[in-house]
């Protein structure tokens, strides 16, 4: 922990219930907007010049638009949130059944954690069950038993680039196999979750505290050959979102695998290292390498993750002293404070843009520049719910 900002943690204030209810309403209010121009229909990941297009084919990020409906669901207790959540729930059904047409990549925890394990938490219907136990065989499917790891893209045995390949995201994904091993308590699902956790973690964390986004292996020894960037500026860069996914991912999987004490060590490393580079507004650029860079994008997208990370680390009360405690937890407001401050929060006044987090960046340089994406606004919400407290349920 470095305190360098520490001159302003005495200033903090901390947000109120009330303040926190009017963030809500105001974001559900917003949302209620698409809700009624395209019912049931998936959105887009990212908006086009503001606006959420539709999309009925396969997109990795259908799980943070149901999501957002199940926590609207849990704050208001509006049936009509239940309803559509239901409804998308029964589409992704589809495609864990036919799984091999759909969902070719390690995508399946983004997708179903927020859609059908919220589901079965929240209306206990056993079918959401069933297609989550579905969608974590999808993920299983993807081991390579000889690496001992999830290979995060293409088709298992196809030669090509994305052969032996791994990407820090996929930590996001290990709280499915996780899940549905707690249900069932077969042991598969947590050996090839935990392989792929230690194959990941000793390969992708730099020596700085950095992170590489993707890293390759011999698919047949399991030998890591090289780290590569895929969407951060350079292969040895620090691509904020990919870090912002470990930062969260391993106090989730801590909720798992409590015996696993590093895994919140790791994570407060890969924190003080975020916080530590990010500028003086508390809004990271796209990628850490472009901070001094006047014209850089920010991703306000990627923040809501890092703050619900800390707030899940502070939940180990032995990991921290009292002092850190109290710098975290300001953190989190501080953070929350900076993008509404910043202009980051699109209110529902704001009738030119659909989304509620703006100025995200997708894909550098050619995919939803400066525009709102699905897990941006997916995070602020739960971050305001897990802030709340009333009402709050983890999905992951």
């Amino acid at each position: 922990m470095d305190l360098k900002k520490k001159d302003d943690l005495e200033t903090t204030v901390f947000f109120s219930l009330d303040e926190l209810d009017e963030l809500l309403e105001d974001a559900r209010k917003k949302t209620d907007g698409l809700l009624m121009r395209y019912q049931n229909r998936f959105v887009h990941t990212a908006t086009t010049h503001g606006k959420y297009l539709p999309i009925d084919g396969f997109e990795w990020t259908k799980g943070f638009y149901t999501g957002l409906f199940w926590q609207f669901y849990l704050f208001s207790n509006d049936e009509k949130y239940r309803k559509v959540a239901l409804a998308q729930c029964e589409a992704l059904k589809q495609a864990a059944l036919k799984s091999h047409q759909g969902i070719q990549n390690h995508d399946a925890g983004f997708l179903y954690s927020l859609s059908t394990v919220a589901g079965y938490a929240i209306t206990g219907l056993y079918d959401l069950k069933e297609t989550s136990v579905l969608a974590a065989n999808v993920l299983k499917e993807r081991f390579l038993p000889q690496a001992g790891i999830i290979q995060a893209w293409g088709k298992i045995g196809e030669v090509g680039i994305n052969q032996g390949r791994i990407i820090i995201d996929t930590l996001m994904n290990l709280p499915l196999l996780l899940k549905v091993w707690e249900w069932t308590r077969d042991e598969s699902y947590k050996t090839v979750a935990l392989s792929h956790l230690k194959k990941a973690l000793s390969v992708l964390i730099r020596p700085d505290g950095t992170t590489y986004h993707t890293y390759y292996f011999d698919p047949s020894s399991g030998k890591p050959l090289y780290g590569k960037t895929h969407q951060g500026k350079s292969d040895d860069s620090m691509w904020a979102r990919g870090q912002a996914w470990a930062i969260y991912a391993l106090p989730l999987i801590y909720r798992y695998l409590p015996e696993e004490k590093e895994l919140i060590l790791i994570a407060k490393r890969l924190l003080d290292c975020f916080l530590n580079a990010l500028p003086s507004d508390l809004v990271c650029p796209w990628d850490f390498s472009c901070k001094d860079d006047p014209y850089a994008f920010k991703d306000a997208g990627t923040m809501p993750i890092v703050a619900l990370g800390i707030l899940q680390m502070l939940e180990y009360d032995e990991f921290f002293s009292k002092s850190e405690r109290a710098y975290y937890e300001q953190m989190v407001h501080r953070i929350l404070r900076a993008l509404l401050d910043g202009d980051y929060i699109s209110f529902s006044h704001a009738t030119y843009e659909d989304g509620l987090v703006r100025h995200c960046v997708y894909a550098y340089p050619d995919k939803g520049i400066n525009e709102c994406c699905l897990w941006g606004d997916y995070f602020y919400i739960e971050l305001l719910m897990k802030l709340r407290k009333k009402d709050f349920m983890l999905f992951w």
